[in-house]
């Protein structure tokens, strides 16, 4: 059993949990008051294990907007809370794989408590935390001058203000052309082909725009490799695929990273979605498509740094995939993404245990084309 307590003042208090019995425990809480955080001086925190959590309180002498970050850390997550000497919490922020970094206005001879909750998926977790008087931004500018890229896709585009250390503004987002890019809150959406102008701008009036050009979705080829080159790890790079014959297709990808794929039609409408189906933490689909028709993949990594992946498609095999004498429903099983019904079930409702594929289509062939058929009639 447990029980949580809030420490609300400086001083000694003793804990004592009673039972029904009469039984008595205590226990003695000395509680101190937070180490202080000076301005312009980096602390650094250390844990032995994977996480840690700390307090520091911070007076500032001058009232003005101060930024508190995290430098020189192996930090895969973190956790800030500000408040001030009620306890009533003024701003928080969540950060995953990057650095925290938070501004606050400060009111001068005020305390402020700064809670501070990091994590790493390594043994240890280290940083140095800063705080530092922010001075007014001269210039804002995003990370790209231009952007391209096809339509169904999606970018992300980042800004940063100057010069550094500058404190940070609320942005505005704009589009020339919703019709062709829409944008929010710095992600880029690439509705149809077609060129538009993104703006961020600030209440204060600083600005800058990136042009962006919308083109018609790259086409894969079958078995030839498709190299993605540099992309961030928000941004959705979509290409087309028409197969020349009907059957069953794979799109892989292959990377030292993770990567996530959607399979849509024409419409865009997702068919089918994988996350570490391939190699490593690669995506893997297959499913089954019909020749002459546009499908679209739709695909994008995990990674807070830049990396390339490539994409393969290829043609699924075909024939007694499972090497027991037969042709049948179960060598598709995986290929064309449906479950098979128990031989119970068979038995019980078609009166056989064996399904052994056909020329259902009368194409003068048994492929991947009759299993579907069949998986399709079980199915249903």
């Amino acid at each position: 059993n447990n029980a949580e307590f809030k420490v609300i003042g400086i001083g000694t208090a003793t804990i004592t949990a009673t039972s029904e019995s009469g039984m008595e425990a205590t226990c003695v809480v000395n509680c101190l008051d937070a180490p202080l955080l000076e301005a312009d001086t980096e602390t650094e925190l250390s844990f032995n294990t994977d996480e840690g959590h700390v307090i520091y309180k911070f007076v500032p002498e001058v009232t003005a907007t101060y930024r508190i970050f995290s430098t020189q850390s192996n930090l895969s997550y973190s956790y800030i809370w500000v408040c001030d000497s009620d306890l009533e919490w003024a701003v928080d922020e969540y950060t995953n794989g990057a650095d925290f970094n938070l501004g606050i206005n400060a009111v001068a001879g005020n305390a402020y408590y700064i809670s501070v909750y990091v994590g790493s998926y390594e043994d240890t977790t280290s940083c140095k935390i800063n705080i530092t008087q922010q001075t007014a931004a001269t210039s804002l500018s995003l990370s790209a001058d231009t952007i391209n890229g096809s339509k169904f896709g999606s970018a992300y585009c980042e800004y940063e203000f100057s010069p550094a250390g500058a404190a940070r503004e609320e942005v505005t987002w704009t589009s020339s052309n919703p019709a062709v890019v829409r944008v929010d809150n710095g992600y880029i959406y690439f509705n149809s082909v077609g060129v538009a102008t993104v703006t961020v701008k600030t209440q204060s009036g600083l600005s800058d725009s990136v042009t962006v050009t919308v083109s018609e979705p790259p086409a894969l080829e079958l078995g030839v490799p498709k190299l993605i080159e540099n992309t961030h790890h928000r941004d959705t790079v979509v290409h087309s695929f028409i197969p020349e014959a009907s059957g069953c297709y794979t799109f892989s990808s292959s990377s030292d990273g993770d990567t996530y794929a959607d399979l849509c039609n024409d419409e865009f409408e997702i068919i089918t979605s994988n996350d570490d189906g391939g190699d490593g933490y690669n995506f893997l689909i297959t499913s089954y498509l019909e020749a002459g028709k546009v499908y679209y993949l739709a695909s994008r990594r995990y990674s807070s740094s830049a990396a390339d992946y490539s994409i393969l498609v290829t043609k699924a095999l075909e024939g007694d995939i499972n090497d027991d004498g037969v042709v049948d429903i179960y060598d598709y099983q995986q290929l064309v993404n449906f479950t098979v019904l128990t031989n119970d079930d068979i038995k019980q409702e078609y009166g056989t245990n064996t399904f052994t594929v056909a020329d259902m289509n009368n194409d003068g062939a048994v492929d991947a084309l009759d299993a579907w058929k069949l998986a399709l009639i079980i199915n249903n």
